[in-house]
């Protein structure tokens, strides 16, 4: 690598090593669930908390209050308002995180973070960048939307930063009901995380998958793809299929998920489950062209 001098006075680096990959030089998604960005969202109260501390080598950073009743590896993260932090004098939620971050990638013993909730950790980032500008709300500038790209761009590659240290990233929220707008351009009441836009968009845009955690009738289950009143998304299309060959649309969970909770995704992720309406006998008849059940 090498500079040289251009006629306007600045200086630009050029690159002589070849940057685009060959031909043969294909990424290989990883074959380990942990590798990959998921969001968990769903029922308040289900367990996804308790799922979340089933993955091994992860601590949950809990930001919601009064979350004692686990026996898990957590950190609380307090997040408070405007005035806790300039009036009470308590702690910036988001500075401590950023602490947090760069801890978890000097102890080898963290494998992954999971951020509970991703909604009051963006609220946390918001309230930190109000502070240091002396206003409650980014609105409360006449700024042109300046202070919300800070707040967008400190956010995303916070949580960036995590993945960029090889380690996993697990965000979870509630459900919402929200409208969203369909290919052919109508649209249609679903369910999605309950975060803000802004981390709602992060979420689409870095999240490998997006599992909804709730109810099929009196059992709980991960619904994975195939219902069309959920939101959820599968970025890896040759795992989470069932025995039987087509896309697994629903897992359902065992009363441990303390220490079993991850040992089910995980099967579900290397397609050794059937679907949750097969039987194994006939699941094993058919075909892997059938379409997926919603």
């Amino acid at each position: 690598m090498k500079t040289k001098t251009m006629m306007n006075g600045k200086k630009q680096t050029s690159i002589k090593a070849k940057l685009l990959p060959g031909p043969d030089d294909l990424n290989i998604p990883p074959d380990d669930l942990n590798a990959y960005t998921t969001c968990l969202y769903g029922t308040k109260g289900i367990g996804k908390t308790t799922l979340a501390a089933s993955y091994p080598g992860y601590v949950v950073i809990m930001t919601e209050p009064l979350r004692k009743n686990l026996n898990i590896r957590m950190f609380s993260l307090s997040c408070c308002d405007y005035d806790g932090i300039t009036v009470e004098g308590r702690d910036d939620a988001w500075v401590v995180f950023k602490a947090l971050v760069q801890e978890a990638s000097e102890d080898a013993t963290i494998k992954g973070l999971a951020i509970d909730t991703i909604d009051r950790l963006y609220d946390a980032c918001l309230t930190h960048h109000c502070v240091v500008e002396g206003v409650r709300h980014p609105g409360g500038l006449n700024d042109f939307g300046a202070l919300w790209s800070i707040i967008k761009d400190d956010f995303e590659s916070t949580l960036n930063r995590i993945r960029e240290n090889d380690l996993g990233l697990l965000l979870l929220s509630h459900a919402k009901e929200t409208e969203i707008e369909l290919n052919t351009g109508s649209k249609a009441m679903t369910y999605a995380p309950s975060c803000s836009g802004a981390a709602t968009k992060y979420i689409k845009a870095a999240c490998d998958y997006a599992f909804f955690y709730g109810y099929h009738g009196r059992k709980r289950a991960i619904h994975l793809r195939g219902f069309e009143k959920i939101w959820t998304s599968c970025g890896v299309s040759n795992r989470f299929v069932s025995k039987s060959g087509e896309p697994l649309t629903m897992i359902e969970m065992g009363s441990d998920t303390v220490g079993s909770g991850y040992q089910y995704l995980q099967k579900g992720f290397n397609n050794e489950l059937y679907n949750y309406d097969e039987e194994p006998e006939e699941a094993e008849e058919v075909k892997p062209s059938r379409r997926i059940r919603k």
